[in-house]
């Protein structure tokens, strides 16, 4: 299948195998663009040695496909007040970040963190990426992603993403916005608040939902505006520069929002 390169897909769709095994099914479906979601089986990759990453490189290469990270993020809060936490959660930041290195990847994907305080919460995040900033590589970016609005969750608002990254260099800091979180906020919001961020936005994941619960369905099974979000992209003449990662349970809804995705991206090119 030949699967536009600026739509990629997240190993969220083959939680379920051993990472390497997921690699070669994204790959063999069609994916040129694949982000490894450090989670569970997906932190497989933080001890991988020389050698398996250089056989795995040779892959990529040999495949053309780019890869970029996201961070562990259920062992890790940058935006605890325990040191302790914070020490655990640099390490593995920084282990994402070496691989990124190695792999050349655009960026490594972090969430904030949790706090019963958003402000303080904020500010130990904040003093958390000060530490980080001198470790991530030429040619990558720190990439903020816009987290669900649940109690405790830094990151839950676009203000919130902006703060951080007004202290930060642009070239070392961007922001991922999610689609299907935003949705659980107003639907009607998602449209507008991706516009506030576009001077930083660098990628998109995509999903869909209802409005009522993270439910990563694929595209068109829920209420997110994706006609008005590709509008916005092509106004803009960034549809071919943001990348756009799926988050979809399993490889065929993936597949199923790639043709949803073209579907209307070429009635969009018919309209102009």
């Amino acid at each position: 299948m030949n699967i536009p390169r600026t739509l990629g897909v997240s190993t969220f769709a083959v939680y379920d195998v051993p990472l390497v095994q997921g690699f070669a099914e994204l790959i063999e479906a069609g994916f040129k663009q694949i982000e490894i979601m450090c989670e569970d089986q997906g932190l497989e990759c933080l001890g991988w040695s020389r050698d398996e990453m250089n056989a795995i490189q040779q892959q990529l290469r040999e495949e053309e496909v780019t890869v970029t990270i996201h961070a562990p993020f259920l062992l890790c809060n940058p935006a605890s007040d325990d040191i302790n936490v914070r020490t655990k959660s640099l390490v593995l930041i920084r282990d994402c970040l070496k691989l990124a290195s190695h792999f050349n990847c655009p960026y490594v994907l972090l969430h904030l963190g949790t706090h019963d305080h958003s402000d303080l919460g904020l500010k130990n995040s904040i003093s958390f990426l000060e530490q980080l900033v001198s470790f991530i590589p030429d040619g990558t970016k720190i990439a903020l992603e816009n987290v669900p609005p649940k109690p405790g969750f830094i990151g839950s608002t676009i203000d919130e993403l902006l703060e951080v990254c007004s202290r930060f260099p642009s070239e070392k800091f961007g922001i991922v916005y999610d689609v299907g979180h935003a949705n659980l906020l107003e639907g009607e919001r998602v449209v507008t608040e991706m516009i506030s961020i576009i001077d930083h936005l660098i990628g998109l994941h995509i999903s869909d939902n209802y409005g009522k619960e993270d439910e990563h369905n694929c595209v068109g099974d829920g209420t997110v505006p994706f006609s008005l979000i590709l509008h916005e992209l092509q106004e803009r003449h960034l549809e071919k520069t943001v990348t756009m990662v799926l988050e979809t349970k399993n490889i065929e809804d993936s597949i199923k929002s790639v043709n949803r995705m073209t579907e209307l991206v070429l009635r969009k090119e018919t309209e102009a």
